[in-house]
């Protein structure tokens, strides 16, 4: 099957299109991706930012908290100390204990022994204060702080974070193949349409005015030698069909 000069170049046409569509398809592809790499990283970096900022700020607040604590005792057991009140120091430390993350307060005399104390089963932070009154050295307090609980709400909101990552890279893939297939689908209607549009073109302009040089021709070695061919145009195709009427 012979192939007209319309299809050879509907063909050559064809072909340049698809490699330039290629080209343009795949670099808005990589930009896309590019793109939304880009936000998600972005993303995850803020949120992971947020998670550490918030764990710094729990952290501050706690040890905020402690100090308070820890002063406010030591303040409070300084003066029944100075009168060798141990019972109502003894108090101050079960008093503490009713603070869940406390797990002990002990007092110490400035000779270094154990004067009162109340302990919770655990460990933790110890936090020491030096208990002095009207500039005496009287003694310190150490107090231990159970801090479980955050490092349980630090992993928490590692956890939380990994997942939203997660979730992140899933929606970036989820949203980088939906482009991938508009551009592929864009792509290829292109392809038909723009081969379509040029073949139409060069059908008018070129194939039809040659097809009637031909039947002109035909005609012309049958002993037609009335027959003309009308030209309407002042290109290299209209020249032929004016030189062909002349013949």
């Amino acid at each position: 099957m012979k192939m007209g000069l319309a299809g050879k170049f509907a063909g050559v046409t064809a072909l340049c299109v698809c490699v330039m569509l290629a080209a343009i398809g795949l670099i808005s592809i990589v930009t896309a991706q590019n793109s939304q790499s880009r936000i998600s990283r972005d993303f995850v970096t803020k949120l992971r930012n947020a998670g550490e900022e918030r764990t710094t700020d729990i952290q501050s607040l706690i040890k905020e908290k402690a100090a308070t604590l820890v002063s406010l005792m030591a303040k409070s057991a300084g003066f029944s100390m100075m009168s060798y009140d141990y019972d109502s120091v003894e108090k101050i430390a079960e008093a503490g204990l009713l603070d869940s993350h406390v797990h002990f307060a002990a007092f110490y005399d400035a000779d270094n022994n154990l004067i009162a104390g109340s302990v919770r089963d655990g460990a933790g932070k110890i936090i020491k204060e030096d208990i002095v009154v009207n500039g005496e050295m009287l003694g310190r307090l150490e107090v231990g702080f159970d801090l479980s609980w955050l490092e349980n709400k630090v992993a928490e909101l590692k956890d939380q974070t990994l997942a939203v990552t997660e979730e992140a890279k899933r929606t970036e893939q989820e949203n980088t193949r939906r482009i991938t297939v508009r551009i592929s689908m864009a792509s290829v209607l292109g392809i038909v349409l723009l081969c379509l549009a040029i073949f139409a073109m060069f059908r008018w302009i070129v194939v039809t005015p040659v097809r009637k040089a031909v039947d002109f021709a035909e005609r012309i070695s049958q002993g037609d030698l009335t027959a003309e061919i009308s030209h309407g145009t002042d290109d290299e195709i209209g020249l032929l069909m004016r030189e062909l009427n002349q013949m």
